[in-house]
């Protein structure tokens, strides 16, 4: 890459670059052909463990970036930008000489991850969100690049291809959480991961009330505790709080409560204190002090069959 002679970073600011810009196609080009950023992703299916795997893998790149190289243009992949505003647009190129991008890919196929962020590490989301002409994308935390913050002075945003301010929104907090969520000990984990194991398989039973509950929050000493000794849990599950007004959904909500309550109580070792139903109003931010936003598969959005569509994402959980 040529070096710049602008002593600042103000072209990025005229060029009208801010968190969730998309790039346009042109710079796309120029960064893979720079090698700035990868024209293909090995798929995770096709990595394999060592000796042929390992060369399998290598001839499967090698074919995959060949063929996506030759339908570059029409590559539905978007390149968006996630680092924070003030940071973009910092005049100082010193203080912040990078910009970190995050790839996002068209989902296909019926194998998808989560909705809402509940997976931390992938996601799924439809944008324009509510929108009949919506369409769903997939991205995963590991397809970030950090490229030299002076490219953008050369390009403008492809405001054609941008997501919603709700949904960058959405994206940067989850991509946040992979740094900044909770932890429990592995003790706990351990007494509590073969009954949760069951309930997660029990999609018939959750599918109806899970797309009620944005979110279950969790009060539980972080010690490793002895073999002997019981943890004493505090559960919140929370409910929009419109929603938390309409009996007929709260009955409806209450009955996942019970079977998360159930089957924590049949762990062996758990003690089960409390386990409520609350509205979103109800939990302060004194209370994420002290307690742990839960995250577990169980909770994700699903569809009612198996061809069937997957509900819209249109709200970002507390302390999501």
């Amino acid at each position: 890459m040529e070096k710049r002679q602008s002593n600042d970073a103000s072209r990025i600011l005229q060029n009208g670059w801010r968190q969730g810009s998309v790039l346009p196609q042109s710079l796309v080009e120029r960064l893979i052909s720079e090698y700035q950023i990868p024209s293909t992703i090995l798929p995770r299916k096709e990595c394999r463990k060592g000796g042929i795997g390992r060369f399998w893998s290598l001839l499967m790149l090698a074919r995959i970036q060949a063929r996506l190289t030759n339908d570059l243009n029409s590559s539905s992949d978007r390149w968006m930008v996630i680092s924070q505003d003030c940071d973009l647009v910092q005049h100082d190129w010193a203080k912040e000489p990078y910009v970190e991008l995050l790839r996002i890919q068209a989902a296909k196929g019926d194998c998808l991850p989560p909705a809402w962020g509940q997976n931390p590490r992938e996601m799924q989301f439809d944008d324009p969100p509510g929108s009949k002409n919506q369409h769903r994308f997939v991205c995963s935390v590991h397809h970030r690049v950090w490229i030299d913050r002076r490219y953008l002075e050369d390009f403008t945003p492809d405001d054609t291809r941008q997501f919603s301010r709700e949904n960058v929104r959405r994206i940067c907090l989850w991509v946040s959480r992979r740094y900044v969520r909770a932890a429990f000990p592995d003790e706990f984990n351990n007494r509590i991961k073969e009954a949760m194991d069951a309930l997660t398989k029990r999609n018939t039973v959750l599918d109806k009330q899970s797309v009620l509950l944005t979110g279950v929050y969790i009060r539980v000493s972080e010690e490793e505790l002895a073999e002997d000794e019981e943890y004493r849990v505090v559960v919140w599950a929370t409910m929009r709080t419109a929603e938390y007004e309409d009996p007929k959904k709260v009955d409806e909500a209450q009955k996942l409560v019970d079977l998360l309550e159930a089957t924590l109580g049949s762990c062996k070792g758990i003690d089960i204190a409390e386990c409520v139903l609350k509205s979103e109003q109800d939990l302060t931010l004194d209370h994420l002090h002290s307690w742990k936003r839960w995250d577990f598969d169980v909770l994700s959005w699903r569809p009612k069959s198996k061809n069937g569509p997957w509900p819209s994402v249109d709200e970002v959980p507390p302390n999501a």
